[in-house]
């Protein structure tokens, strides 16, 4: 992640000049990162690049070459 892919982000975002009060909130932006996470993770698995295993207190993920 990057300066631009925030800004973009906000970008992409932000509403029309209509609805006040003119931003995006924290826990929206939080939440839009961490669906695009999710989406990049989702692919990184199905393509063979990661793995994970469940651990007691959730979950780990590892390159699938360094186990």
């Amino acid at each position: 992640m990057n300066k631009e892919y925030v800004l973009q982000k906000l970008q992409k975002m932000m509403p029309d000049d209509t609805k006040r009060p003119m931003g995006v909130s924290f826990a929206e932006l939080k939440t839009a990162v961490q669906e695009d996470l999710r989406e990049v993770m989702k692919k990184l698995l199905k393509d063979g690049d990661i793995n994970y295993f469940k651990t007691l207190n959730g979950v780990t993920i590892y390159l699938k070459d360094s186990k």
